[in-house]
């Protein structure tokens, strides 16, 4: 399952695995990878993506097991990999493409969902509390609107679930009408591009050494 999230910076970065396979070894986290980085230059536009491994710590050596020997394969490929990144990395955008088991993925994208809406609600409390929080509302309701549509994650659609033969959206339980139609749209992106066909070429590629 991959997901572009939004960032801070008005871009997004793509993320996967988040959540279809816990129990990822080398060969799946270096697959990630390769598909990442094809939906990141068909889709995103994004002509030489870098490519990340989530971790907990920059140093080659640092992680688990799979994530170390993830890393020496990940540098032998012909990727545009830039090594790991921390959490604290992702909305700094070190990376176009950052790679994790669904393990990882998942909690990573939950803790990132519930933050922003605590982080909403806070705001919302704040602004109503007195007056002056709600005359200081008013004023910044242009701010805010910009600020909420560039992380809103209805504008990048669902999340696509690579590696089948052909396009697969699945859109969050919440999706209103927004989110559906740019998941839509995406789908009929990655059909134009040949997304799935190239993957294929590629992972075959990567099997054949």
């Amino acid at each position: 399952i991959a997901t572009v999230l939004p960032t801070f910076t008005g871009e997004g970065f793509l993320m996967l695995d988040l959540g279809a396979h816990m129990e990822a070894d080398v060969r799946n986290l270096v697959q990630y990878a390769l598909m990442g980085s094809i939906y990141a230059q068909r889709i995103l536009g994004i002509p030489k993506p870098r490519v990340a491994l989530l971790n907990v710590g920059v140093e080659a050596a640092k992680g688990r097991e799979l994530y170390k020997a993830a890393y020496e394969q990940l540098q032998a490929l012909p990727l545009n990999f830039v090594g790991n990144i921390e959490g604290r990395d992702l909305f700094a955008r070190r990376a176009d493409v950052v790679v994790c088991d669904g393990f990882v993925g998942n909690v990573t994208l939950k803790v990132i969902e519930a933050v922003g809406t605590s982080i909403l609600g806070l705001l919302r409390r704040e602004l109503v509390r007195d007056f002056r929080g709600r005359l200081a509302g008013l004023l910044a309701r242009p701010a805010f609107r910009r600020a909420w549509k560039q992380a809103d994650y209805q504008e990048y659609g669902g999340a696509q679930l690579l590696g089948l033969r052909h396009p697969v959206v699945k859109c969050h339980g919440s999706s209103r009408g927004l989110a559906v139609e740019r998941g839509i749209i995406t789908a009929l992106e990655v059909v134009r591009q040949q997304v799935p066909e190239l993957i294929a070429r590629e992972l075959q590629q990567y099997q054949e050494g």
